[in-house]
């Protein structure tokens, strides 16, 4: 698969937020979408031509510095096709969404308990991988089904409040039992280092170790200690490090959101000039890759021409361009009205003028 097709299909999976099902469904029964990846749609006789697997490797090579890559070129020819010259001034605005993380029902010992069996399951793997059943140190990887329904078992005995004050003892057994299952993945971890320092299974193990670890304080802190635990400690995916709960959903039970903060910079012809995401650092990393002539045009814009989401994301974008602001958040959700007039005059377009150069930008 070519960079086109990969990029293509990498568009689809951000801007529809679907599985990797539906996406080479898509891809397989499209003919708007077979078009767009370089097929003749006509000549399509219903025969699959992406498996599953395949798209799945060739997506998943998309990374974040790839993308600030493209978007500089995608701009520059946006603004080519739109007769935008390169020193012109631009206007421009900033705004914020949440990238959206799969997060289950929050529960600090489930999350414990898929730690330990992350970390088995990670161990099992390399165990069979790298051919460990020859070493007579390393033993009893051939029950790998027991030594995980045994910590689920042991979960279920203190997965809620109740059961906990009824039986404190339990908490206990359920953290040595634990520690007794993650010190076997800690031999197979010493081991593979000792035969082959090199392998990729290391890195895996460390970090599956390494989640267990630290929520294992957690918990204890909890539970034991009686500590009130702080969100930003909080770890709250184990497949998603970076998530966090944006919004608890106290209000309305079912507006809850996790993922992580995004703050977009957008000119007045609807093209993203560069993002910043919010990780579990205080400070945002900076992620703009703008040219020299971008930011002077930035600078030189009316500050009432930067709008955002929220507060603390206008003070960032004013921050980055040199700014101060003392702007502040009005409580409540927004009107169509006042949403309105917080827009700058150029950004107020109806939707078919925003599909058009979006259109127009990206052929």
């Amino acid at each position: 698969m070519d960079y086109w097709r990969i990029f293509v299909l990498a568009m689809l999976k951000l801007g529809l937020n679907c599985d990797f099902d539906r996406l080479t469904h898509i891809a397989n029964n499209d003919v708007l979408i077979l078009q767009m990846l370089q097929h003749d749609a006509f000549d399509f006789d219903g025969t699959p031509m992406y498996t599953q697997q395949t798209v799945i490797n060739n997506v998943a090579l998309v990374t974040e510095k790839m993308w600030s890559k493209i978007n500089p070129l995608i701009v520059k020819h946006g603004h080519a096709v739109l007769g935008v010259s390169p020193d012109a001034p631009l206007e421009t605005r900033c705004d914020s969404y949440v990238v959206e993380s799969h997060v289950e029902t929050l529960h600090d010992v489930r999350i414990l308990r898929d730690s330990v069996c992350n970390s088995l399951k990670t161990a099992s793997h390399a165990y069979e991988a790298l051919g460990l059943d020859a070493y007579d140190d390393i033993t009893g990887w051939r029950q790998y089904d027991h030594l995980r329904d045994t910590v689920h078992n042991a979960y279920l005995t203190i997965n809620t409040s109740k059961k906990r004050a009824r039986h404190p003892e339990w908490i206990e057994a359920f953290f040595d039992l634990c520690y007794t299952r993650v010190k076997k993945c800690y031999g197979v971890l010493n081991k593979i280092k000792d035969i082959d320092p090199a392998s990729k299974w290391i890195s895996r193990l460390e970090t599956a170790i390494g989640q267990f670890e630290r929520q294992m304080n957690l918990v204890r802190r909890r539970l034991i200690d009686g500590e009130t635990i702080p969100n930003a400690e909080k770890l709250l995916s184990l497949h998603a490090e970076y998530t966090r709960w944006v919004r608890k959903g106290k209000s309305y039970p079912n507006d809850v959101e996790w993922g992580v903060p995004t703050c977009i910079l957008e000119d007045e012809h609807r093209l993203i000039l560069g993002w910043e995401s919010c990780g579990p650092n205080p400070m945002w990393r900076r992620r703009f890759p703008l040219s020299p002539s971008t930011w002077i045009s930035i600078r030189t814009s009316p500050p009432s021409v930067l709008t955002a989401g929220s507060g603390l994301q206008i003070n960032l974008m004013l921050y980055l361009i040199g700014r101060t602001s003392d702007s502040t958040q009005k409580k409540g959700t927004k009107t169509r009205r006042s949403e309105s007039e917080s827009q700058p005059q150029n950004f107020k377009r109806n939707i078919g003028d925003m599909r058009a150069l979006s259109l127009a930008s990206t052929v």
